[in-house]
């Protein structure tokens, strides 16, 4: 999966991967922030983690490196956000074409508090 995301994460519109089970859900996540700047639509919903463990989303570095989402679904698959200061919040500056955004019922998980996430 990773070096199909670096083959084709350029041109990558649309990635749907829901309703899978996997060990290797980070990878495809770490991939997706650093090169798919024309990604619209990401569906991770619904993915069993064979290791059992939780998935940490770099949230600040999506926003950066997808610039285009409109549609990003996370449900029923455990995150927990990666640590970010305040500045790196603000600097990353959401998604700004974002239509739907579902995380319904996904155990989402805070940082250590020696990062605390501000809103």
């Amino acid at each position: 999966m990773q070096q199909l995301l670096h083959l084709t994460g350029g041109r990558l519109t649309a990635l749907t991967l829901a309703h899978n089970q996997t060990s290797a859900l980070q990878v495809v996540v770490n991939a997706l922030v650093d090169g798919c700047p024309n990604l619209e639509l990401l569906d991770l919903s619904n993915i069993m983690l064979r290791n059992g463990g939780i998935v940490s989303v770099p949230l600040e570095r999506l926003q950066a490196g997808c610039r285009r989402l409109r549609v990003l679904r996370w449900t029923n698959t455990q995150i927990s956000l990666a640590p970010a200061s305040l500045e790196e919040q603000v600097a990353a500056g959401g998604f700004p074409l974002l239509e739907e955004l579902s995380f319904k019922q996904s155990e989402l998980t805070a940082p250590p508090a020696a990062a605390t996430r501000h809103t």
